[in-house]
């Protein structure tokens, strides 16, 4: 769990990854449904970005009993990976579990990429659409 300090440090970083991918300054591409992976070649130290949208049960307690809840609560998982290191390592992980905050900033990231992700995906119909409308 991150200090007072460093969670808002780490709070000004994820609102720097939504401004740059906002701008279109990133390149994430979809791992799966719920995981967007961002490759950065930068030579002096190349990277990797891994952000996953995990849904868990949240308990409920119902006369005395716990039980798992049907809705569930989503949290953010945010990884940074250093590729310098022989198979990567993570070096930093945010666990939106650990701090509402957080994980409210990373929703946000998560929805910023997943907007620009469905962006492309709606260029690419549709140039594909353009382009059968034009041979017939």
């Amino acid at each position: 769990m991150a200090s007072a300090e460093e969670e808002t440090e780490l709070v000004g970083y994820i609102g720097d990854l939504i401004e740059v991918t906002s701008r279109g300054g990133t390149n994430w591409n979809k791992f799966n449904p719920t995981t967007f992976v961002w490759d950065i070649s930068i030579p002096s130290h190349p990277a990797r970005l891994v952000l996953q949208q995990v849904a868990g049960a949240a308990l409920v307690h119902n006369k005395g009993l716990q039980s798992a809840a049907s809705d569930s609560s989503t949290k953010y998982v945010f990884q940074a990976i250093d590729l310098t290191i022989p198979q990567g390592a993570p070096v930093l992980i945010i666990n939106g579990a650990d701090s509402d905050l957080l994980n409210r900033k990373l929703r946000e990231l998560f929805n910023t990429i997943s907007g620009k992700e469905s962006r492309k995906g709606l260029d690419f119909l549709g140039s594909i659409i353009a382009d059968a409308k034009r041979r017939f």
